[in-house]
């Protein structure tokens, strides 16, 4: 079992987007296969996929520093190569430390896996993220906003709104980034939801949601 990446372009010479899914490809490993239990399988893992590849290639696309200090201007050409082989090896692995580092620490603070100096473990929140290919930001938000929908919403007796609150929740979801949006379709989806009334895009508090968003809601509230 491997869970697919998303959005990984990787032709050209810009150097892709596989860091940009870093989190979730990670969250993966820990949750869904097992592989990376620890800081240090992290690390290693990240020199097996095709990112470290282009890291190498083209390192200052990744912000990745490698100028060197010329400690002595004297010394030979071959000597200076094999010297400067341990520097750069050791930067690049000092940046995926810092990296998986960064990238752990989101994971914890969004709840979905629990890290230690010397293991890694899945949390709730991790799991459902890696068993469905969900965004690890889908299911923070979505823990965070259920506890609100319970308490704010599902409390009174109003069905509809209640309805329109878990399809405005639902439609946050960072899988909706990706739903196409044409051309002027946005007014269109404006005038079906105030048609509907209320959702994200009627008035029903979603007033800060995105152009997908809209549409998700527009078109799940159409088919009630």
């Amino acid at each position: 079992y491997r869970r697919p990446q998303k959005k990984t372009t990787t032709t050209g010479g810009g150097g892709g987007k596989e860091k940009e899914h870093l989190h979730d490809l990670l969250l993966a490993e820990i949750c869904a296969t097992g592989s990376v239990k620890t800081k240090d399988d992290a690390v290693s893992f990240l020199k097996w996929t095709y990112f470290y590849r282009r890291l190498l290639q083209n390192p200052s696309y990744y912000h990745l520093d490698l100028q060197e200090e010329d400690d002595d201007d004297t010394n030979h050409h071959d000597e200076a190569s094999s010297v400067n082989k341990a520097p750069f090896s050791a930067r690049v692995d000092a940046y995926l430390r810092d990296l998986v580092e960064a990238t752990l620490g989101d994971l914890a603070a969004a709840g979905a896996v629990e890290v230690t100096e010397d293991s890694l473990e899945p949390a709730t929140l991790g799991r459902i993220a890696s068993y469905y290919y969900l965004d690890y930001k889908t299911t923070r938000d979505a823990s965070k906003a259920v506890d609100h929908l319970e308490d704010e919403v599902l409390a009174t007796a109003d069905v509809v709104a209640a309805e329109r609150a878990a399809i405005e929740l639902l439609c946050h979801a960072r899988e909706f980034d990706e739903l196409p949006v044409r051309h002027n379709e946005d007014a269109l989806n404006e005038d079906l939801a105030r048609t509907l009334g209320g959702g994200l895009g009627g008035g029903g508090g979603g007033g800060g949601a995105s152009d997908d968003e809209k549409k998700a809601a527009a078109s799940s509230s159409s088919e009630e």
